[in-house]
């Protein structure tokens, strides 16, 4: 039975452009081979497969479709009228005598002289038409075909890279005995005496080697690759000529993805489709487009991966995906990856983008199941070439196969058909299908984008697409085993993607800006302008030699104010209006001197001063960057001055500072005027101004005493820092005891003609007294005289540092002892102490001591008291403890030592106390815990208990009733007590040491 077609999902653009799109008045084109199940010469599959050009127009019009069939026919030429444009006018045939013959006759090799491979023939379609079309054409066979778009003949052009995918080595016994398919492409020329080059040939070819081919109007050259390895792939192969022609690219039959053939013995994927698609020359190709999944139809078994392409055209094209570097890749590279989510591409150089659709069923199954879908390639649209309103159809194709006759009812091809739409997000409310909103809720976002994309399915039948923006659309559709798939129609503007370069070489005003459009497929700068309103600071002057478009332009520009950075914007657009920006800092001499105020200022500086004679005056300069440029001073010059600490060549970067000092002198009264100039490789400048008048110095040197107290020293700044002083001479050290005397600040040790210098005098025994007397004089003779005095920690336990240094005593136990220590104070200053430290916990002096104040040569007894234990037979009975004597920061330890001696139970003191301790047995018990004091009673009852100090001060006195008393000394201060209790039957008298710890 014969294929019955009624309606094909084909694109229409119906948006109107001023620049070349998919509609036109000629077109060329041809129908590569597919495979047909049977072989090209089977009368079944002659009857059954068949191929199809569909025509749409927007306006009546005639239609003239010429061709040379091969089967032995006389040229045709079938003339069609389209009076309704709402219907698409078909023209369908048996693809026997119009489809070009390759390597693989559909199971066998045909041989070389039967088939069309690499030699011109005359086997090519011209349509013609009195108004625009847009002409679609299909190749379908048994469980293999596909459809594309044909390109008007003013959209074409003279430098391609073709797009294909790898050769299929097949061996699963389906369709013959030789069922390897290869890559190919196919050639049409458009004019006679068509030089083609076939540049750079990515696999070997059926027929060998080729370079060059000379073509006539309407001749087809056809390429296949070899199929004896998937590794063949005619992918990248260069095709360029001296006129317009038309090229196609696919596949005679494939199985996709590529990684996924050898798996289970070849058997993972099984089914086959061709791959068809008119390609795009290299002119229309853009930089910007989006990866858009396709759904998958019910029962998919998803067992693969779709897949994309990218194709460069150009060296050095960095391909990102969602704005991360993806590749790198050189002219007819690709690089091949998976498409399972959606994704942005952009490049810095023109790429060509396909899709391709996996394949469906895998060997396992039987004859008669298939699944849904196979491969097809879309060549995706770049958002450059979108449209904003298409026009298609959907096919309703029936087929005679084994399939068929299985039901009983003829079996459409096509099960599924999908639009996808990808559309600003701004305007996806806009979008419409068949005059209908497309639901919101169906579009899904695009990453690093504005852009959304939406899968639509669709009924067979017409349908349009429209939208308020520019948007692109990709139609397909899939049957069991089979599919078809095509972009839906985009526009063909000829891009020029080098846009003029803009180069500036100049460092230096006047600066030469150079625009150029010289690359083999620039169309040269043709407009070129400074824009005013971005450039400051600038005047200009444009030199081109003619009104035409020309290779080069130079600009040259200059600094209105040469001590300020200038900006400049050039605008150039070559002729295919390409446009290239460019902002320029042209750099100034943008040095600033930042003057004795920190303000910053314009150069030069300018320094009047007022100094004296005899003496070096040094100006201190510091200059910063203001700019954006770094400066560079090669050098630095003055007549009159000399500079010192300067490291020149220097480069000063933008808010960096230069230093520099320049020194002036002279030894009689007198004027000078100088200039210093700064060199830089684009001139001379002048950076300061200097007039310096030179008096006598007529002022004594200051100094400025600042005191140390621990340890003792003294800071001693001394200041000729006036603008008429002239400098220290000399330091003179006059009288000095026990100091030392340092320089500070001073690497050398020098102090001649210093402006200021630092002593510092420190006292070197502090157990002595100290003092010093300087003298300072300047250059001018001037003086000024300072003392000072340290005092030392001058007072000790008589005889302290002779042989005897430890202060003994000696007790009986159990005894409360008070005794005398003698200090003395040697020095030339009175010493006052203010507390005397006891650091042990045996001793304590008696608090109505202190202060204590011993003069000059004085000798002074302080008393100190004990609590002594019992004493204990056969043990040292030698108690020790430290008094500490505290002058400023220094300290004296000074030793006492208490030798106990028998019981006794009643002494007089050398304080005058008579201490008496009752017996053993009946004696109260005084136990201490920290500041807290227990005082265990003989007996019970009414006690009264008073405490005194030594001196007979009342402290406080309490009443309790038992054998226990509880009090704190901790607000006392250290010293010795007595605690006196009395009750209706006994009195008690009873020593307490608090020693404060």
């Amino acid at each position: 039975m014969k294929p019955v077609l009624t309606l094909l999902c084909i694109a229409l653009a119906v948006s109107a452009q001023e620049s070349p799109d998919s509609k036109g008045k000629d077109f060329w084109f041809c129908f590569m081979p597919n495979y047909h199940n049977g072989g090209i010469t089977n009368a079944s599959a002659q009857q059954r497969d068949s191929v199809f050009v569909f025509i749409a127009a927007e306006k009546p019009t005639t239609v003239t479709l010429e061709f040379t069939p091969y089967d032995g026919r006389p040229p045709q030429r079938i003339v069609r009228r389209i009076t309704d444009p709402q219907q698409m006018l078909i023209i369908g045939m048996s693809f026997w005598g119009v489809e070009l013959i390759g390597v693989n006759g559909g199971g066998y090799i045909v041989p070389q002289q039967q088939r069309h491979t690499q030699r011109p023939v005359p086997y090519s379609f011209h349509l013609t038409s009195d108004e625009d079309v847009t002409v679609y054409a299909m190749c379908h066979a048994d469980k293999t075909s596909d459809a594309f778009l044909v390109l008007p003949t003013d959209a074409l052009g003279k430098d391609y890279f073709i797009m294909s995918y790898n050769a299929d080595l097949y061996s699963s016994g389906f369709g013959g005995d030789y069922s390897s398919t290869p890559s190919q492409f196919a050639i049409v020329a458009t004019e006679d005496s068509t030089l083609v080059e076939i540049a750079r040939l990515t696999a070997p070819t059926v027929d060998g080697p080729v370079t060059q081919i000379m073509l006539q109007r309407g001749e087809v050259y056809l390429v296949q690759s070899l199929a004896s390895s998937d590794s063949y792939d005619l992918t990248g192969t260069r095709v360029r000529s001296n006129r317009p022609i038309a090229v196609f690219g696919g596949h005679q039959r494939v199985r996709l993805p590529l990684g996924d053939r050898d798996r289970d013995r070849g058997g993972y994927i099984s089914s086959r489709d061709c791959l068809i698609e008119q390609l795009p020359s290299v002119n229309t190709w853009g930089r910007s487009m989006f990866l858009v999944p396709y759904p998958d139809p019910p029962g998919d078994l998803k067992r693969s991966k779709d897949r994309f392409r990218i194709l460069a055209a150009r060296d050095s094209t960095v391909v990102y995906r969602d704005s991360v570097p993806l590749v790198v890749l050189n002219a007819g590279q690709y690089y091949e990856g998976d498409l399972d989510q959606a994704a942005t591409l952009n490049a810095n150089r023109p790429i060509l983008v396909a899709q391709f659709r996996r394949t469906s069923t895998p060997a396992s199954v039987g004859y008669e199941t298939y699944y849904l879908g196979d491969p097809f390639m879309v060549i995706v649209p770049p958002t450059e070439q979108f449209l904003d309103s298409y026009q298609f159809i959907c096919p309703r194709i029936y087929e005679d196969s084994a399939i068929t006759t299985l039901y009983s009812v003829p079996r459409e091809v096509y099960k599924y058909h999908y639009v996808t739409i990808i559309a600003p997000d701004s305007a996806k409310a806009t979008v419409q299908v068949d005059g209908q909103t497309v639901p919101q809720q169906l579009f899904r976002p695009i990453p690093k984008s504005s852009y959304v994309y939406a899968w639509y399915r669709l009924d067979a039948g017409v349908h349009s697409v429209r939208a308020s923006a520019p948007v692109g659309i990709h139609v397909y559709g899939y049957g069991f085993a089979d599919s078809y798939g095509y972009t839906g129609g985009m526009a063909y503007r000829r891009f020029d993607f080098d846009p003029p370069q803009i180069l500036s070489t100049a460092t230096c005003p006047p600066y030469r800006i150079a625009v150029y459009d010289t690359l083999p497929m620039d169309s040269r700068v043709d407009v070129v302008r400074v824009l005013e309103d971005s450039s400051t600071n600038v005047e200009w002057r444009i030199e081109r030699k003619t009104l035409l478009p020309e290779d080069s332009v130079i600009v040259y520009v200059n600094l209105r104010d040469p001590y300020e950075d200038g900006v400049v914007t050039i605008f150039a657009e070559d002729a295919e209006r390409f446009v290239t920006v460019k902002r320029f800092q042209l750099p100034g001499m943008t040095l600033r001197g930042i003057s004795a105020s920190a303000t910053v200022e314009r150069l030069p500086l300018r320094y009047t001063y007022r100094t004296a004679t005899k003496r070096t005056w040094c100006f201190p300069l510091q200059y910063v960057n203001v700019g954006n440029s770094p400066q560079t001073v090669l050098r630095a010059e003055s007549a009159r001055g000399s500079l010192r600490n300067a490291s020149l060549p220097a480069v000063v970067g933008r808010r960096d500072t230069l230093q520099l000092h320049v020194c002036y002198r002279a030894d009689r009264t007198v004027t000078i005027t100088d200039t210093l100039w700064l060199e830089t490789p684009c001139g001379r400048y002048a950076a300061a101004i200097f007039t310096i008048e030179f008096v006598v110095d007529t002022i004594a040197p200051r100094v400025l005493r600042a005191e140390q107290p621990c340890p003792p020293a003294h800071t001693l700044t001394i200041m000729e820092t006036g603008t008429t002083e002239s400098g220290i001479a000399a330091i003179e050290v006059l009288d000095s005891a026990n100091v030392t005397i340092e320089l500070l600040g001073s690497g050398d040790g020098g102090y001649w003609l210093a402006e200021q210098q630092m002593l510092r005098v420190s006292q070197r025994d502090w157990r002595l007294d100290s003092w010093y007397r300087i003298r300072v004089i300047d250059s001018s003779g001037n003086s000024n005289t300072i003392s000072g005095a340290f005092e030392g920690h001058t007072v000790m336990i008589t005889n302290r540092d002779s042989l005897a240094p430890i202060q003994t005593f000696r007790a009986a136990s159990n005894s409360f002892l008070c005794d005398t220590i003698e200090l003395y104070n040697y020095g030339s200053y009175p010493k006052r102490f203010d507390k005397l430290v006891v650091r042990g916990i045996e001793f304590a002096p008696p608090p109505l001591y202190v202060p204590l104040v011993i003069a000059p040569g004085q000798r002074v007894r302080v008393p100190v008291c004990a609590l002594l234990p019992p004493y204990r037979a056969g043990a040292e009975n030698i108690y020790r403890d430290t008094l500490e004597l505290s002058v400023g920061c220094f300290v004296r330890r000074m030793p006492v030592e208490i030798t106990i001696t028998e019981p006794s139970y009643s002494a007089e003191s050398s304080c005058g106390v008579v201490v008496a301790t009752p017996p053993a047995g009946n004696a109260p018990t005084l136990i201490r815990d920290g500041s807290s004091f227990e005082l265990l009673l003989p007996s019970s009852g009414d006690w009264q208990l008073t405490l005194y100090a030594t001196s007979g001060q009342l402290l406080w006195q309490t009443r309790i009733t038992g054998t226990r008393a509880r009090w704190d000394m901790e607000r006392l201060p250290p010293g010795a007590y007595w605690l006196i209790g009395t009750s209706s039957t006994a009195m008690l008298q009873v020593p307490v040491l608090w020693t404060g710890q």
